[in-house]
């Protein structure tokens, strides 16, 4: 993707996570190709971005358990980092 492509992907992202954050219903799933360690390793970086209170993040039977729009504002995030470094 070109930084340009990369900054319009963050920029759609960054929304749809504003539009998801006003839904009432947060019925993401990790998906199942995902193992708990790699779920834990993207949570922890997704909690310390989100929160610096050193607190963790919650679990449910040992998966994270994180709002979809924290998911897609920290992915937002992640690919306009990814579009500037491009840049």
């Amino acid at each position: 993707m070109t930084p340009k492509e990369l900054d319009l992907a963050a920029d759609m992202l960054s929304d749809y996570a504003d539009k998801l954050s006003n839904a009432s219903c947060n019925d993401w799933e990790w998906p199942e190709e995902w193992t708990q360690e790699e779920a834990k390793d993207f949570a922890a970086r997704l909690w310390s971005w989100f929160t610096d209170d050193g607190s963790a993040f919650p679990e449910r039977d040992g998966w994270p358990v994180l709002s979809d729009s924290w998911v897609a504002g920290y992915l937002a995030d992640l690919l306009g980092q990814a579009a500037t470094e491009g840049a």
